[in-house]
């Protein structure tokens, strides 16, 4: 008679579950004697490793001993570095997954039970009028000798009599189910009381979606149904391109031989792809394999959307050794099938950290689940980029994984002694009620983030388990390249056919006269060919003429990884472009509300004379030359740009300058804008919002022109809305590229502390605006390019990082000297006005000569004279058709990026180029700038005349080799190792 199950499983349980009381008087134990004997903080850290060491041993040794499901979990809380204590990580990842084998006879009687359930059991039962078994249909069998054994099943290999078709059979261990379930209830259990008893250890959310997936690796025929269709999809499915194919074999599964608990597939003959000698013997490619076998996850992911979320060394093999071999895959018991969201969210996730964009990352992040630690969610970036970090030899990876243990366990100590970093993020806590607040601030974690949904666990797992197979077999892989494709691919199928870009230019363009047609032409070619090499993302070009609009073209995709176009109506951050908007805002006001350049600023703003600043001028401001150019709230969330005004303004007040006002110029990155605009409301009694509103209404741009004054459906990055969005490569360009080795190069000549203060285009001239990743990475770069400004790291780390700008709360904030959202057309019909005496479209906008008087140079801005400053606008030198050099013929302002406005009043001529693509110096705004002005046969600024000329030549040269990158053609155009005139001039 069999015992009832409670009986039959109590010993199981009594091992389980005083185990898991001598694990909490362990941990219990040390606590206290933290305690009594007044450990110090070294030796508090030292107490809790030894303790949690021995806790994970004793887990360990116990799942060992139980196996099944306890090894999976195991396992499973490997895969969570940052859900408990590291030790937990490091001890419980040297579980196996082997259990030994079932009795021969148990093996034959569930084959010959199992066959009855399939369709050839069937078939056989009609026909021959007895049950089928396993001798009817195979022979070589032998169940007593299994080729593996796993805590699910086992496999034995045999030879199909219809067919001589070689196979093997997995068929489950008897009684499986049923412990298995009893084992999720008592995992549970102890869940539940863990929970209780140490909060901040809750594993249940961790572990809520894999005890759910558990149940379906007993059922046979849903592993079956994950096989076909990861199986379809590697071999490529109709339209597929061929690069999201991988190399990679599926085996054939037999449907009519399989039951839920017999399961029956083709045969692969190959060795173990963790058997290093074998595959050396036959000269196997190691990193074609890993390559294959990773390509083989982003197509599974990302194409068929069923991937396996339990895999592990065991599940690989290696066939066709002789033929250049290939990887095969098996076990698709788990298999994980996100939500679209969910799945679009990985794939913003992997490209996010591939491009070290913190705030898209914490968008993908939210769009995936992930609760976010709100005091330092930038931190999350650093963790994403481990856990895709590229392989590395196996005493570097121990030495990885130590130094990311130690970081995670300083991180919380960090987040509690600096409060500026909680300031900073506190926007991301967004609109959370009251309380919520107020318990935000009491959690404590000892992570940055709080904890990862179920899926994104079995994404990591996944990668995981190939990281540790490239270790061992000594590859060193980056991840993120190899999966980018797939994600890119996930992005742009989600975008209905009919919204994505179609052509490299958008249709219809804008074109009056022949040389308008004559440029729109040559550009149409160029931003085509830059399109194919990567070199640009999306652009938009206008001119104006005569006070006529005469050229608009729009070109590219609204974003890196959105595939809609950029049309007309787009509009862009073009960051210190915003600085022109407010100089001809401020110049539309001068002569209505009677303001001179000399006036001093508190003849307009009284509370302004504070602490030194009585004589600063109009003229001051207008040129940087205010002495407040890093003068920054110490605290500055997102959402004081957005709410808090007065209180900016206040500071600027109180503020005490850190020069004597028009001693010197130096560049106010951000502080210009609120200053003007300080000086706009004091002066005029309405704010320069609403004067902005006005001015835009006038012009009729009000839809595509924005300060402080975005709708909010515009706000979010949201199919419909017309925002493009940013990507910076600006750091890489400066310390990795060519721009920063030739910057390196110049600045090891100098003599040690000098500076050169001639920046190469209005974005290096911005190296105030430059922003990284964090603080410590913008200090570092403006220090070992020798550059200065490095002031500015006094700003947030979201200002730093010019991918925030893409932040809804960002976008909505009032920076007027950095946050400005335009389109071209909206750009180039302002400084239209500025080219024609203050009339456009028939519409005036600044009085008669005040366009002239904007042109007064109040200083230079380099040593060479070659720039000035105007009326808050800067003055530049051109080079006419004749390549002769025309002083101060050309008025305007830059964004760091490479988006660029700028008048001719000579010619009557205005231009605007805004762009998504943020480089430290941009080929496709220069090419732009020098193609129109030529086609125009207007003065070219001098700068962007040179560099464009540099440009196209090596872009002629460059297009003809497929190879040719953005890179490898700015070595071209900088002229390499070489001192070239185009360095001097880059370099100062």
């Amino acid at each position: 008679m069999p015992l009832p199950s409670a009986v039959r499983y109590l010993p199981r349980r009594l091992h389980i579950f005083s185990t898991a009381l001598l694990v909490y008087f362990t941990l219990q134990l040390t606590s206290l004697l933290n305690r009594l004997l007044r450990r110090d903080a070294a030796a508090v850290d030292a107490a809790w490793s030894a303790s949690n060491t021995c806790a994970a041993r004793l887990i360990l040794r116990t799942a060992s001993a139980r196996r099944g499901l306890w090894i999976k979990c195991c396992q499973y809380v490997a895969a969570r570095p940052d859900a408990l204590p590291p030790e937990y990580s490091q001890v419980l990842s040297q579980s196996l997954d082997d259990c030994p084998p079932t009795p021969a006879a148990r093996v034959i009687a569930t084959v010959n039970e199992q066959l009855r359930h399939t369709e050839c059991g069937r078939q056989w039962q009609e026909t021959e009028g007895r049950p089928a078994v396993a001798n009817d249909f195979f022979h070589e069998f032998d169940p007593a000798k299994p080729i593996a054994s796993a805590s699910i099943a086992q496999v034995h290999a045999a030879v199909l009599r219809s067919s001589g078709q070689r196979v093997v059979l997995k068929v489950q261990h008897p009684g499986v189910k049923p412990m298995l379930l009893r084992d999720l209830i008592d995992l549970k259990t102890l869940l539940k009381w863990i929970a209780g008893a140490q909060p901040r250890f809750d594993m249940r959310p961790v572990l809520d979606a894999w005890i759910n997936m558990v149940p379906k690796e007993t059922d046979f025929l849903n592993e079956m149904r994950n096989l076909q269709a990861v199986r379809s999809t590697l071999r490529g499915v109709q339209g597929l391109p061929e690069h999201l194919c991988a190399d990679a074999y599926v085996p054939e599964p037999l449907p009519h031989l399989t039951s839920d608990k017999l399961f029956v597939m083709e045969y692969i003959d190959g060795c173990k792809v963790t058997d290093v000698d074998t595959m050396s013997r036959h000269d196997v490619n190691l990193e074609r394999i890993i390559l294959e076998i990773t390509r083989s996850f982003g197509n599974q992911l990302f194409v068929s959307n069923v991937f396996s979320g339990d895999p592990h060394p065991g599940n690989f093999l290696v066939h066709h050794l002789s033929d250049g071999a290939q990887p095969v895959l098996l076990d698709f018991g788990i298999c994980v099938q996100v939500p679209e969201k969910t799945r679009l969210g990985f794939a913003k996730l992997i490209l996010a950290a591939i491009d070290s964009d913190s705030y898209s990352l914490i968008q993908a992040l939210a769009d995936v689940g992930v609760k976010l630690n709100r005091a330092d969610p930038v931190a999350s970036l650093d963790i994403i980029k481990y856990l895709f970090r590229t392989t590395a030899p196996r005493e570097q990876a121990r030495q990885e994984q130590a130094e990311f243990r130690k970081d995670l366990e300083a991180r919380e100590g960090d987040i509690r002694k600096n409060e500026r970093d909680t300031d900073v993020h506190q926007a991301f806590e967004g609109d959370l009620p009251a309380q919520s607040k107020k318990s935000s601030k009491r959690e404590k974690t000892r992570s940055p983030i709080d904890s990862f949904p179920g899926d994104l666990v079995f994404l990591f797992r996944s990668l995981g388990m190939l990281r540790g197979l490239a270790v061992t077999l000594g590859v060193r892989h980056s991840y993120l390249e190899t999966l980018r494709p797939f994600a890119t691919y996930a992005l742009d199928a989600a975008c209905p056919p009919e919204q994505r870009l179609k052509a490299p230019v958008y249709r219809p363009i804008h074109t009056n006269g022949r040389r308008a047609a004559r440029a729109a032409s040559v550009l149409e070619r160029v931003f085509g060919k830059l399109l194919e090499k990567n070199m640009m993302i999306g652009v938009q070009v206008a001119v104006y003429k005569e006070g006529k609009l005469v050229l608009n073209l729009a070109s590219g995709r609204r974003g890196r990884y959105d595939p809609r176009p950029v049309k007309p109506d787009s509009v862009f951050n073009s960051f210190s472009s915003t600085k022109g908007l407010s100089a001809i805002l401020f110049a539309s006001l001068q002569d209505e509300y009677n303001i001179g350049y000399d006036d001093p600023v508190s003849s307009h703003w009284p509370e302004y004379a504070a602490n030194g600043k009585g004589d600063t001028t109009v003229g001051h401001v207008l040129s940087h030359s205010a002495g407040l150019p890093y003068a920054l709230p110490e605290t500055l969330p997102m959402t004081r740009l957005r709410d808090d005004w007065e209180g900016i303004i206040k500071h600027l007040e109180e503020s005490a300058p850190s020069f004597e006002p028009g001693s010197r110029t130096e560049y106010h990155a951000l502080t210009f804008g609120w200053l003007v605009a300080g000086l706009i409301t004091k002066a005029t009694g309405m704010t320069y919002q609403q004067h902005l509103r006005i001015l835009t209404e006038k012009l009729g741009i009000e839809d595509e022109c924005f300060c402080g004054t975005m709708p909010e459906d515009l706000l979010p990055d949201v199919p419909g809305s017309r925002v493009a969005s940013m990507s910076s490569s600006i750091f890489q360009d400066l310390q990795d590229g060519p721009i920063g080795k030739l910057i390196k190069q110049a600045n090891a000549k100098r003599p040690t502390g000098s500076h050169h203060s001639d920046h190469s285009s209005d974005a290096k001239n911005e190296s105030s605006d430059m922003a990284g990743d964090v603080k410590e990475k913008t200090e570092r770069v403006l220090k070992d390019l020798n550059l200065p400004g490095a002031g500015i790291a006094k700003a947030p780390a979201y200002i730093l990082d010019l991918n925030f700008f893409n932040h809804p709360v960002m976008r909505g904030g009032f920076v007027p000297s950095a946050n400005g959202h335009f389109s071209a057309r909206a750009l180039a019909k302002l400084y239209g006005a500025v080219a024609n005496d203050g009339c456009v479209d028939g519409c005036r906008i600044l009085a008669p000569g005040r366009a002239e008087k904007m042109q007064e140079r109040f200083c230079d801005i380099d040593s060479r004279s070659t720039r000035g400053w105007g009326a808050g606008l800067t003055l530049y030198d051109s080079i006419d058709k004749r390549g002769k050099e025309v002083k101060q013929s050309a008025i305007g302002h830059g964004g760091i990026g490479g988006s660029f406005a700028f008048a001719v009043p000579s010619e009557n001529f205005a231009m605007a180029v805004t762009l998504n693509k943020l480089n430290a110096v941009s080929i496709s705004a220069a090419v732009a700038i020098s193609v129109v002005c030529k086609a125009f046969e207007v003065p070219t600024p001098s700068w962007y005349h040179a560099f464009a000329e540099k440009a196209m030549t090596a872009f002629k040269e460059g297009s003809k080799e497929k190879n040719g990158d953005e890179a490898s053609l700015m070595e071209k155009i900088l002229g390499g190792e070489g001192e070239t005139d185009m360095m001097k001039i880059l370099v100062g």
